[in-house]
């Protein structure tokens, strides 16, 4: 297809469950121009036979061989992409009809923001409403903000911010999200759509307190690096050798685990 004004980007791995509720979502946005890039991440449940029964020309479908991680997948995903924007679409979570449209619109017409979100709402396994989620919609409310947790609800970004940040970083098993809109918000103006556009869906059977744990640790390692980069310049993974950045992880991984 010729080059599409948005590429929305999802990884899944044996996502089976709520896979085609996702992919519905997109596909019956009011934004017509987009191509929609999913990566298969080596799942063993019907998510392969649910992928290929689509037939869209606007989707494309990454398979990988073993499961890589959501990280990696997504990054693999965005060496592809064509679109001017990038928005992320999670397997289990719901975009509604408007999102694209809505957020594609705010984008054109602010030249200067480089990452956009929404509130969004939390929604249980049935899909029934739990609790609406929402942020400050001002650049310089959300950076304040963004120092003290992650601060988007369902993100679109422009290409060129992502280029020049330099995408997600691999280093990051969670919280690589709350990573790059650190990174994204030190270079350009960030905003927020107050409507709630996206529906996030909490799966509680998937919840662990030491994966919560793990996860908050990653939130936590975030936050110390772009305390270095606003008082250096830079962060340790940034200056550190490959040896000093697998002993820095490897340290973060016991201390998740304790």
């Amino acid at each position: 297809m010729d080059r599409p004004k948005i590429s929305v980007i999802m990884s899944v791995y044996n996502g089976e469950k709520y896979l085609r509720e996702a992919i519905e979502s997109i596909l019956n946005q009011t934004f017509r121009d987009f191509e929609f890039i999913i990566i298969n991440d080596g799942s063993t449940d019907k998510t392969s036979e649910i992928l290929s029964s689509y037939n869209d020309p606007r989707i494309v479908i990454i398979n990988n061989k073993r499961n890589i991680g959501l990280t990696k997948s997504l990054n693999k995903g965005l060496k592809m992409v064509k679109g001017e924007y990038i928005a992320r679409q999670d397997a289990d979570d719901v975009s509604l009809p408007e999102r694209l449209e809505r957020m594609v619109n705010f984008l054109d017409m602010n030249r200067d923001v480089g990452l956009l979100g929404s509130s969004f709402v939390i929604i249980d396994e049935k899909g029934n409403k739990l609790k609406s989620c929402k942020f400050a919609t001002e650049n310089k409310e959300i950076k304040k903000r963004l120092l003290s947790g992650n601060h988007f609800g369902s993100e679109i970004f422009r290409k060129t911010s992502l280029e020049k940040v330099g995408f997600y970083r691999e280093e990051f098993k969670y919280a690589q999200d709350y990573d790059l809109a650190l990174r994204i918000s030190e270079k350009y103006k960030v905003g927020n759509l107050s409507f709630p556009f996206y529906k996030c869906r909490i799966n509680f059977q998937s919840i662990s307190v030491a994966k919560n744990f793990e996860q908050n640790k990653y939130a936590e390692f975030a936050k110390e690096l772009a305390g270095e980069r606003r008082k250096y310049g830079k962060d340790r993974l940034q200056t550190s050798s490959k040896e000093e950045i697998d002993k820095i992880l490897n340290d973060l991984q016991l201390e998740a685990k304790r």
